[in-house]
């Protein structure tokens, strides 16, 4: 009888112990295809665009692209994404243009592992071209959506990007901030 439990409780060990081993990879492996996804939605951005810029030109206002590639196809659990602008001087024109901004900061048990999977995954690509912010409470960076001597939008947005971390605005008010 005592040779029995001794091998359950064996059996039992062995299997916590690879148990054990197992999840630390587990994780690293859903985080690293949680990044793999986030490249996936910059792509389908990148095209809709391109789509986009093609099809009406330049638009008046930045606000108005960022409506047209709308918060659907920035819907994200793990890390914040945003399509944000930067400026462009082309001559005597200035300008905006899209850039695909992704940030995960402390608060989402995946945001930061991931947000750093993804950066290392553009930088592979040799897509960013400003350096990110890479810090113990949050990973952010941009991404362009278009070519830096062409200007896709001529009035700055008047919305305010996406809170890193945040899932929703907070209100005005005492409780604001």
């Amino acid at each position: 009888m005592k040779a029995r439990t001794l091998l359950i409780l064996l059996g039992l060990a062995l299997v916590v112990i690879v148990a054990a081993l197992i999840h630390p990879v587990m994780v690293d492996y859903r985080e690293r295809s949680l990044a793999d996804r986030v490249v996936q939605h910059y792509r389908r951005i990148e095209a809709q665009v391109r789509t986009l810029s093609d099809d009406q030109g330049e638009f008046a206002d930045c606000d108005g692209l960022r409506a047209e590639v709308g918060d659907e196809a920035l819907r994200f659990d793990e890390v914040t994404l945003d399509v944000g602008f930067e400026p462009v001087e082309l001559g005597e024109r200035l300008g905006y243009r899209p850039v695909f901004v992704v940030c995960g900061a402390v608060g989402s048990p995946h945001a930061l592992p991931v947000a750093r999977y993804a950066q290392q995954r553009f930088a592979a690509l040799d897509r960013i071209e400003a350096g990110p912010i890479v810090r113990d409470s949050a990973v952010a960076f941009a991404v362009p959506l278009g070519a830096p001597d062409r200007i896709a939008c001529l009035a700055p947005p008047t919305t305010l990007p996406r809170l890193c971390g945040r899932r929703q605005v907070l209100p005005d008010g005492p409780n604001a901030g």
